[in-house]
């Protein structure tokens, strides 16, 4: 008597390995030995009762053996191992102290050492496993394992693992784990972790892991990690990390980390890190950070800190800082920090705020504000503000301003700097330009190389060229004054307008005229 059925048994129900090609040309190999099929038949025609390795029988058959038996139907008892069955079949009931074997088991089977063949459908229950080399199909039952080479579908419960070389479609229960060689659909579960070779579709769950070859869609829910090949989809939550090599769509929840190399969209929160391949659209969260190898749409949110390697639109808040390659549309906050390329809308650091073009709209940081280009709308920071090229709108820093062009309404603390500033320009320290048009109010000094407006300084004013007036202690025009100075002590080295004050210095009058007390004007 051969022992392969014992083997190939247990290589499916223990190690749930499917087997190759070769493995399986010699499951149903034929005996060379002459086979005996002498039995006790009450009936006729092969129909009724049978006692004895009948080949065929409709009714009721007990066996000691099956070997080479042809179609049964109805009930078939056998006691031990049986031989080889190439050709077999039963239909209906088979029962068996050892082991239940044919080639197609249709119906109701059991066996206390299990159920084995090449197709079985229906109820099979085994005390140590079920194992097929083709296909299972319907309600089985293993103490130790379910396994098939093929397809399994229906329901499969199995005490350690539950396996199949190709799909497995319906539901399956596992203490141990479960094994997919292609395509897993319908509902599962293991204890310890799932492997799915091809793509997942249904609601599955594992407490430990949960491996998949291809793309998950529907429910996927794992103690420690989940992992996709292509991508998920749907509800996918892990109390660890979640990685997928394609995109994400849906609620995907990691309680450490959420790794997509696609894109990501839905709801996406992690509790410690997040990192996109591509695109992140929707709700994203992040306990610590983010990081996003594209645009980032929606309303996202970290902890920590958050980089994206693109466009940044909607929402986008990071508790320490948040960096954007590209545009940062909408409403992008950083609690220490934030960096981006540009910018449209509400854009606020508590301490830094980087800007590599232009940002357009209200802009705030706790400490500074650069810009390598321009800052537009109402820009807000508390020690100081920059840009390379203009700053315009409403500028406010308790400490310094620069740029090359300031324009509109400017008030600094400490003092303002510009090649060009149009407007209103104020500060508590100075403001220094080589060209200002406007009205400019200073705690301490203005300079300008030239001047067209009006000017209050609590001590200095300074120009080459004056056309407006200006109220100053010191008003000093280099060059030609057009207009008023009103100070203690006026000097213009020409003037077409007046001087009022205690001293009055003319350069270009008369010499009687050069120097006046109270008040001074052109006597040319």
């Amino acid at each position: 008597m051969k022992k392969q059925h014992t083997i190939l048994f247990f290589l499916f129900v223990l190690c749930l390995q499917p087997l190759s090609a070769q493995d399986t040309l010699k499951f149903y190999e034929p005996s060379r030995k002459d086979v005996s099929h002498k039995s006790l038949d009450l009936g006729f025609n092969s129909v009724g009762l049978s006692f004895g390795n009948s080949k065929n029988n409709t009714g009721f058959r007990f066996n000691f053996r099956d070997d080479h038996i042809g179609t049964i139907r109805g009930l078939n008892f056998s006691i031990w191992m049986p031989g080889q069955n190439p050709d077999s079949r039963i239909d209906g009931i088979a029962l068996a102290i050892v082991l239940a074997e044919a080639s197609n088991i249709n119906g109701i089977s059991f066996g206390l050492g299990g159920v084995t063949g090449d197709h079985i459908s229906g109820l099979s229950v085994g005390v140590v496993g079920v194992g097929s080399m083709k296909s299972i199909r319907g309600f089985s039952v293993g103490g130790l394992g379910v396994g098939t080479h093929g397809n399994l579908s229906g329901f499969a419960l199995a005490g350690l693992g539950v396996g199949a070389g190709g799909n497995l479609s319906g539901f399956a229960l596992s203490g141990a784990g479960i094994g997919v060689g292609k395509n897993l659909s319908g509902g599962s579960f293991s204890f310890v972790g799932t492997g799915i070779g091809g793509n997942s579709r249904g609601i599955h769950g594992a407490l430990v892991g949960m491996g998949i070859g291809g793309s998950a869609k529907g429910i996927h829910i794992a103690g420690i990690g989940i992992g996709a090949g292509s991508g998920m989809s749907g509800i996918n939550i892990a109390c660890i990390g979640m990685g997928s090599e394609g995109e994400l769509f849906g609620l995907n929840v990691a309680g450490i980390g959420i790794g997509a190399g696609g894109k990501m969209t839905g709801i996406n929160i992690a509790g410690m890190g997040m990192g996109v391949g591509g695109d992140a659209k929707g709700l994203t969260f992040a306990g610590f950070g983010f990081g996003v190898d594209g645009n980032l749409t929606g309303a996202s949110a970290t902890f920590g800190g958050a980089g994206i390697d693109g466009n940044a639109t909607g929402i986008t808040l990071a508790g320490i800082g948040l960096g954007i390659s590209g545009h940062a549309k909408y409403i992008t906050v950083g609690g220490i920090g934030v960096g981006v390329g540009s910018s449209t809308g509400f854009l606020a650091a508590g301490v830094g705020l980087g800007i590599a073009k232009s940002a357009m709209g209200l802009n705030f940081a706790g400490v500074g504000i650069g810009a390598g280009k321009s800052l537009i709308g109402l820009n807000i920071a508390g020690v100081g503000m920059g840009a390379g090229e203009s700053i315009r709108g409403i500028n406010l820093t308790a400490g310094g301003m620069g740029s090359k062009e300031i324009s509109f309404f400017s008030i600094a603390g400490l003092g303002i700097g510009a090649l060009k500033i149009r407007g209103f320009a104020a500060a508590v320290g100075g403001i220094g330009t080589k060209d200002f048009s406007g009205f400019s109010i200073t705690g301490y000094k203005t300079e300008a190389t030239a001047f067209k407006g009006i000017n209050i300084s609590g001590l200095r004013f300074k120009t080459d060229g004056m056309t407006g007036g200006s109220f100053a202690a010191l008003n000093q025009v280099h060059g030609h004054q057009h207009g008023v100075t009103i100070g203690i002590w006026n000097y213009a080295r020409s003037i077409k307008g007046f001087q009022f004050g205690v001293i009055n210095v003319v350069r270009a009058n008369p010499t009687w005229t050069r120097v006046l007390p109270f008040f001074n004007t052109n006597f040319n």
